[in-house]
């Protein structure tokens, strides 16, 4: 067998090894920040984890002794040590929230508080569609590998609109 031919052979497999290992080093590296893996009865969903405009410039004051936002309805949250949605949220953070008042209020990328089996859970919205039962949708801590069941209006108790650190 020809010398060159091995050679081309051995390049042509290096560069597809090489191919194969930066692209899924590339994948590794975001996959965490905008792909998201649904449990078996959902499909995989690309999504940006960051939550919707809430406020605008006219809504925040600022004055040579305070900072006044102008958000009707609101309360201020702390948080328990959970972890699961570290570094955005834990025991140190205070957050600014709201009920909402629609399902049309809460969007992919929120960060929301609800009720499931009498504990109150704070996740970020993930997904969001709709099934026999109306409108459901999808949740997952920031830290964590899985993916909540899916919840409904109903059991959403706050919305986050701001993290004080």
């Amino acid at each position: 067998m020809d010398k060159s031919k091995v050679l081309l052979g051995i390049i042509v497999l290096l560069l597809f090894f090489s191919l194969g290992f930066f692209v899924s080093q590339f994948y590794n590296f975001y996959k965490d920040k905008y792909f998201v893996s649904l449990s078996p009865n959902l499909t995989g969903t690309f999504v940006q984890k960051t939550a919707g405009d809430f406020l605008t410039n006219e809504d925040v004051l600022i004055f040579n002794d305070r900072i006044e936002i102008k958000i009707n309805n609101s309360g201020l949250s702390s948080y328990d040590k959970s972890g699961s949605m570290s570094p955005t949220l834990d025991e140190n953070s205070n957050g600014i929230t709201i009920i909402p008042k629609s399902e049309g209020e809460i969007e992919i990328g929120d960060i929301i508080s609800y009720e499931k089996n009498g504990e109150l859970i704070v996740h970020r919205v993930i997904g969001k569609g709709t099934d026999e039962y109306g409108v459901y949708f999808v949740t997952k801590g920031d830290n964590s590998q899985e993916v909540d069941e899916r919840i409904r209006f109903l059991d959403i108790k706050h919305k986050l609109v701001g993290i004080l650190y």
